[in-house]
């Protein structure tokens, strides 16, 4: 190797930048022996390839290593092509690519190509390339120092397939953990198998006690594939004659490798429509010593291995401990994996105490919550979480009789302040069984509990309703402003060309009720309407600092509003403001919703009463009516279900000396249900002899020409005299001839239908029937039905809302 050194040195590289200029002459000189020596010790004794290339690719140098690895001595090399002698065709194009960049001055350079060996092997080289110019600056060599990486690629591939089999493996045990029976098991496991050998199709079946072979899991491309009637294919897997190709399987319970199906003597073909076979391998599966079962993987395109048969064994034994543990220990090894990330995810407090009560885990949760830090309480008595020590010692006491405790308890934070929170603690064993301790799953339900206590609220409310809107509006909007914790809370109601604040709670001694709404934030979400709160924050920085001039005298922080509908209409907007940023939170929202909702109701029971009012003002023949039904009205409001509003509009009507019958559309608004006829029990069942049908509860269909179909689309009620034809549109064609005599029993002459509707929403009909009606009395018997339809629609929302807190 003196050579290789000498020629570096006669080209003035030693002791220089190899990469980039050569040494004057001068220096060259004053080179020492010393200098010479080093040089061509490092040289001689270098553990990486060094390769000179001139222009055309001739070796010029060639150093130990290089002989080494490839076998050549550097006599056999030296002014050879290094292309034709040393790459494999598939990467001379490559390379070649390589080298010319360098010839163009490109550096850096780093590439991996193989290598020819003198015995014909490939050794994989990393290569690391520069170059040499001449006085013009022109590149003359090329300079390759390469490290040999075969076994380290190899030893990769290795670990590659190995960390493929147990992530396999990992994927077996984790998937299975969900599954609920051993074809469940069986089908996860058969389509890891599948990935892992990159076969087409497979199965997994057993033996059963006959001796023969039911298939359990089948892939889906299997399926596919097949072109036998699945029907008929079901059957053929069950219960199989254990033969051919595959039954070596079992019967050796050795493993078996095929490529070429055709010429094995075993194969026995496979049955008509069934998907062509071209490999195969199949693996035991074996417990206790004994071969009960098999997996096979079918048509990977390259053929199978060895590396597939390793990893396709090693496979079965997760394979056998999924079908036959059922998950039992593989869930105890996932909850050991698992535990200590759930414990540090989990959104829900984590508390862990031995048997000495002694806190051992505190999660993310529990810091956050309590205040305080893991290091302050690990080995600190859990008595200090408890608002009442007593209670933390019954809970602990409850859970190691009977395994778990649930119950809400009241904790209590660093700062002292106490909150309820909801408790699951059960056991903790170590792996002999023995107690060590009982863990506790915590959240905190200060929400909860506040959104429950506003339900309670709210319902109360609800039940103290009087029969003034207004004052129930300003019960709503005195409830919202507290319990959203407001600086004040406002109804605003467009009126006219003004905004009124209708209903008002905690507002200031100066504000004034009454304003142009121009400017104003409400009136601002009351022309827009939606059903959406709206929240606006940081009021100073917006532009209703100077269009709203109660954000500035009142120094405003925080608006937050909900439009108030009457139908479709949005007439006002229930809003609570804030002198503090505030940002609401969905329950939050949701209680404006809810209030604002109710609000929409007290409007349309005021608008209605204002109706009634308007038509006795208007109606003097009507006077008594509707003093009477006005009274009833009232009476309606103390009604809590449809069913009571029923009875009472039918009990009062009947004072007034006339009837009343219910008509209610049904869901799909096709019919018409009679829940309700008043008129007196001996007259219902002589109209049920004269006709057959049923009278109370009958559901009969509207006619879409027909009068009561007619009074719901117009939305108008109607005055009937003679009322024959009214009774005709209520009954079946047959009966229709009848009505004249079921007119004549009831004892009736007239009758007025109104339409039970609510902003433009038809419910159904109110009908009421007697002697000495008139058109006159249309008015005061539409206004009766406007009351009874919003009593209907309160009583539904106190349902509503009886239901929710029901559920809570």
């Amino acid at each position: 190797m003196g050579g290789l050194a000498r020629w570096f040195s006669d080209r003035g590289l030693l002791g220089g930048d190899v990469g980039m200029k050569r040494r004057s002459k001068d220096q060259q000189g004053k080179e020492t022996q010393v200098e010479r020596g080093v040089w061509e010790s490092l040289v001689d004794t270098a553990q990486v390839l060094i390769v000179v290339l001139d222009t055309e690719g001739r070796i010029v140098l060639f150093n130990r290593a290089c002989q080494e690895t490839t076998g050549y001595s550097d006599e056999e090399v030296l002014g050879r092509n290094w292309f034709d002698l040393f790459l494999p065709e598939r990467v001379k194009e490559g390379v070649g690519e390589v080298f010319q960049k360098l010839l163009a001055g490109q550096l850096p350079s780093h590439y991996e190509n193989p290598i020819l060996t003198k015995d014909g092997r490939e050794r994989l080289i990393e290569w690391d390339n520069t170059f040499l110019r001449d006085e013009e600056g022109t590149v003359n060599y090329v300079i390759g120092t390469g490290r040999d990486i075969t076994e380290y690629e190899r030893a990769e591939g290795r670990i590659l397939q190995q960390s493929a089999v147990l992530e396999a493996i990992n994927k077996v045990f984790q998937e299975t953990l969900v599954c609920v029976s051993d074809e469940d098991v069986a089908r996860t496991c058969l389509a890891v198998a599948e990935e892992l050998t990159s076969s087409k199709f497979g199965f997994i079946g057993e033996v059963n006690e006959a001796g023969r072979f039911d298939t359990i899991a089948l892939s889906d491309p299997g399926w596919d594939a097949c072109r036998i009637p699945r029907s008929n294919a079901v059957v053929m897997i069950k219960d199989m004659e254990i033969r051919g190709l595959w039954s070596r399987v079992l019967k050796n319970g050795q493993p078996l490798m095929v490529n070429d199906l055709a010429s094995h003597p075993d194969s026995v073909g496979t049955p008509e429509g069934h998907p062509p076979l071209t490999a195969f391998l199949g693996v035991p599966l074996k417990y206790a010593g004994r071969t009960f079962g098999m997996i096979g993987v079918a048509n990977k395109e390259s053929g199978y291995d060895s590396t597939d048969q390793e990893a396709l064994e090693s496979l079965s034994v997760a394979f056998v401990e999924a079908l036959m543990r059922k998950r039992a220990e593989e869930a105890l090894k996932a909850s050991q994996a698992y535990s200590r990330n759930i414990i540090d995810s989990s959104l829900d407090m984590i508390i862990a105490v031995d048997m000495d009560r002694h806190i051992v885990e505190f999660n993310k949760a529990a810091q956050e919550t309590f205040g305080y830090r893991r290091e302050e309480v690990l080995g600190v008595h859990v008595d200090i979480l408890y608002a009442d020590p007593q209670e933390g010692l019954r809970v602990h006491q409850e859970a190691i009789e009977k395994g778990q405790c649930v119950r809400e308890i009241l904790n209590r934070r660093k700062n002292g302040k106490v909150f309820p929170c909801l408790l699951s603690a059960s056991v903790l064993r170590d792996a002999r069984g023995e107690l060590v301790g009982v863990m506790g799953v915590a959240r905190d339900i200060t929400e909860r509990k506040r959104a429950e206590e506003r339900l309670v609220k709210l319902h109360e409310c609800f039940l103290e309703f009087g029969a003034d809107p207004d004052e129930n509006i300003n019960r709503l909007v005195a409830l919202c402003g507290e319990f959203l914790g407001a600086t004040c809370a406002l109804y605003n109601r467009l009126d006219g060309e003004m905004l009124y604040s209708v209903g008002q709670w905690n507002t200031p001694p100066d504000y004034n009720p009454v304003d142009k709404p121009e400017g104003r934030i409400c009136y601002d979400v009351i022309k827009h309407g939606g059903d959406q709160v709206v929240v606006i924050r940081n009021l100073p920085e917006t532009h209703y600092a100077q269009t709203d001039p109660n954000v500035v005298l009142y120094k405003l922080q925080t608006y937050v509003g909900q439009p108030v509908k009457f139908g479709s209409a949005c007439v006002g907007s229930l809003c609570v403001v804030y002198q503090e940023d505030f940002v609401p939170s969905e329950e939050d929202k949701k209680l404006m919703e809810i209030v604002a909702s109710a609000i929409g109701v007290e409007e349309k029971r005021k608008h209605a009463e204002e109706e009634l009012r308007r038509s006795l003002e208007e109606t003097a023949h009507s006077r008594h009516l509707l003093l009477a039904l006005s009274r009833a009205a009232h009476a309606m409001q103390r009604a809590r279900t449809p069913n009571e509003i029923y009875r009472t509009v039918g009990d009062e009507v009947t004072r007034l000396g006339y009837q009343a019958t219910i008509l209610v559309l049904t869901d799909d608004r096709t019919h018409l249900v009679m829940p309700h006829l008043a008129f007196e029990p001996a007259l219902l069942r002589a109209v049920e002899k004269l006709t057959g049908l049923p009278a109370e509860d009958r559901r009969f269909p509207l006619s879409p020409d027909g009068i009561f179909q007619r009074i719901i689309t117009e939305g108008e009620a109607t005055f009937f005299e003679p009322i024959t034809e009214l009774i005709m549109d209520a009954l079946p064609g047959p009966a229709r001839p009848l009505a004249g005599r079921i007119v004549d029993l009831l004892g009736i002459e007239q009758g007025i239908v109104a339409p039970l509707a609510v902003g433009g929403e038809p419910h159904g009909l109110l009908v009421v029937t007697g002697v000495g009606l008139t058109e006159a009395d249309v008015p005061a018997v539409t206004a009766f039905a406007n009351q009874a339809a919003i009593a209907i629609e309160n009583a539904r929302l106190f349902q509503a809302v009886q239901q929710e807190l029901a559920e809570r």
